[in-house]
């Protein structure tokens, strides 16, 4: 699946050892952010970059489908059957008779009321201990291990209530940000600074995707 990132940094691979900053400091998950649409990396790259950082585009392959993500603004009960499967055998299999009531009692009894991000939420509750965590990689830890290795949500454009307005070609158009938990299903495809388009990269840019 192909997807974008916008960047104030330039580098050969992305790296869950450096996750530092994100949409809202990695507001919808740990792990590393994507956008579906060019524009809306490039908005993000834009807002990232300075004078004497002129930011980067990149274009990266996915080794993941759309079925496979927990969707942070839908209901457990209207996820992909894939992902609410992981869910219910993650909850039939968990030790922590504790930790399996809370999961039981989002995912299965409230399941055509909780979202996905709710869902999220709860794995943060339990996984942290306010003090030297605070559960999110724990949740997406645990999320990848279950066969769910990310998070698809709506972006700050798309978002009812943002206060963004989205670029021109984006108007009237819902799309999607992935949160990636495993580093090892992103590839770069191409990289592009801010003067370049997509398609026309200089050869001699010094960059081969690995």
């Amino acid at each position: 699946m192909k997807a974008w990132h916008g960047s104030a940094h330039l580098h050969n691979n992305f790296s869950m050892e450096e996750l530092q900053t994100g949409e809202g400091a990695l507001a919808f998950g740990w792990g590393l952010y994507f956008a579906e649409e060019p524009d809306v990396a490039r908005s993000y790259r834009d807002s990232l970059a300075g004078s004497d950082k002129p930011g980067c585009l990149y274009e990266v392959e996915l080794a993941i489908d759309e079925v496979d993500l927990l969707n942070w603004d839908k209901p457990i009960a209207k996820q992909s059957e894939k992902v609410q499967k992981a869910i219910q055998k993650a909850i039939e299999g968990h030790a922590d008779q504790v930790q399996k009531d809370m999961m039981e009692y989002f995912a299965v009894t409230h399941r055509a009321k909780c979202v996905g991000g709710s869902f999220y939420r709860t794995l943060t509750d339990m996984f942290g201990n306010g003090l030297t965590t605070d559960g999110r990689e724990e949740a997406s830890r645990f999320l990848l291990s279950i066969g769910i290795p990310g998070i698809q949500y709506l972006d700050a454009f798309s978002r009812k209530g943002a206060g963004f307005r989205p670029p021109e070609a984006l108007s009237g158009r819902k799309t999607r940000n992935f949160v990636i938990f495993d580093e090892s299903l992103v590839e770069i495809r191409g990289r592009y600074q801010e003067n370049e388009i997509p398609g026309e990269q200089e050869e001699d840019s010094g960059f081969r995707p690995r």
